[in-house]
């Protein structure tokens, strides 16, 4: 059983996920609040609620969404993705992968 989250833990992946969203300036503007606003959350001075935390959860899965969009759309393994004369590579092991 995991212990229940607390401020501290909350208030690291908020910064984690600000980190992994391109800042603080662009989060602040994902999640609709000034810089400033960001800057205490991200340092602890204002406690981050859970609305700010839904915000950021929609806003990773968008992120995470577009990025796998990407990762296909530039994948040379997909022939689509090939430009004329060009032959698929031989699959190799991926970064981030734990097989091998």
């Amino acid at each position: 059983m995991t212990d229940p989250m607390n401020q501290e833990q909350r208030r690291q992946d908020f910064i984690l996920a600000t980190e992994l969203l391109g800042g603080q300036r662009a989060t602040a503007r994902l999640l609709g609040i000034s810089e400033r606003s960001m800057r205490n959350l991200v340092n602890g001075s204002h406690p981050i609620h859970m609305g700010f935390m839904q915000d950021l959860t929609g806003a990773l899965r968008d992120h995470a969404r577009a990025c796998n969009e990407l990762a296909k759309a530039t994948d040379p393994l997909f022939t689509a993705n090939l430009i004329p004369g060009e032959r698929a590579p031989a699959a190799r092991r991926r970064v981030g992968d734990n097989n091998g």
